[in-house]
């Protein structure tokens, strides 16, 4: 195995239950754990609205890469799973925040998957 293998641990109480690294750099690609739309302290956000969910969970993907020496513009894909198809509304939303995350240059590509 190669040595350029660097593994950080989960972050929150609820990440360590899920038994997986929050983030593996493996030379220069990083590889993010899903990630849930909690808080700074790990709490999941209370509200019901699927593009506040993936505003906070997009910020904390961006936050991992961070972490592990990366920047926002690094990121080559997205996937999001809903269990619940998005409304109008919501769907604009998520949309933006994609949007806001990586601004109007390179941005990642997206695949959206309701399941």
């Amino acid at each position: 195995m190669t040595s350029d293998i660097e593994r950080n641990p989960a972050m929150t109480e609820l990440e360590k239950s899920l038994g997986a690294s929050h983030t593996v750099r493996a030379g220069n690609h990083i590889y993010v754990s899903g990630q849930l739309p909690t808080d700074s302290s790990g709490e999941l956000i209370t509200t019901e609205r699927l593009d506040h969910h993936f505003d906070r969970a997009l910020s904390n993907v961006v936050a991992a890469v961070e972490a592990a020496g990366g920047t926002a513009n690094q990121i080559v894909a997205t996937h999001m799973f809903l269990t619940r198809f998005p409304d109008e509304e919501e769907f604009v939303g998520i949309c933006d925040s994609h949007r806001s995350k990586f601004g109007d240059g390179d941005r990642p590509t997206g695949t959206m998957v309701y399941v």
